[in-house]
């Protein structure tokens, strides 16, 4: 899965970087996570000073949760847009409706957009009656190891692309537009990406 940015100028980075100092939670996610204003992260030497090489996502599989993960997302890629290009910054994705064998012989059915759930004709006689399931807080101990277990199947890498318009936009002057756009393009590429039941 590819989304697309817009990289941000030096003078640009330098006046944002000032706000997000006097920001305490942001600090703290940059303590946190070992990042560094005046880095680019282009080189390794650069990369290896980072606390963690890979950071996932886990927010609620529902609109609220792709808002909260854009905003991650468009703060890293703006910074730091290397390190999207490393695939750095990656997306748990859990199913949003999931029905559970009554047997282990069949496997548990996921629906990851209510589409595919309503399109869906399952066997009652084999499976117990759907859930709604916001994210992994939601979800009972078996599912989240299952998840877990196979967790490649479930993660989306975010990727650059500067040669198509994308998320993060200067043109985009309200917040609350600019956020709406970013959780739609995401939306929809998760969505298209999805192995759906």
């Amino acid at each position: 899965t590819t989304i697309i940015v817009n990289p941000s100028t030096n003078e640009q980075q330098k006046h944002r970087s000032k706000k997000f100092h006097e920001n305490e939670l942001l600090e703290d996610l940059i303590k946190i996570l070992g990042l560094d204003f005046t880095k680019e992260y282009k080189y390794q030497h650069e990369y290896d000073t980072l606390r963690y090489g890979t950071v996932i996502g886990a927010t609620d599989q529902d609109t609220d949760g792709d808002h909260i993960f854009c905003l991650l997302m468009n703060f890293i890629t703006f910074f730091w847009p290397e390190l999207i290009k490393r695939g750095y910054l990656k997306k748990l994705r859990t199913a949003l409706l999931i029905a559970e064998p009554k047997s282990s012989k069949y496997p548990i059915l996921e629906f990851f957009t209510l589409t595919s759930f309503n399109e869906a004709k399952i066997d009652e006689t084999k499976y117990k009656t759907p859930k709604y399931s916001k994210g992994l807080g939601s979800n009972n101990k078996d599912y989240t190891k299952h998840v877990f277990n196979n967790i490649q199947n479930y993660l989306i890498t975010i990727k650059l692309d500067t040669k198509v318009f994308g998320c993060v936009r200067e043109s985009v002057g309200d917040r609350r537009q600019a956020a709406k756009a970013s959780s739609d393009i995401l939306s929809d590429l998760i969505h298209a990406d999805r192995r759906d039941g």
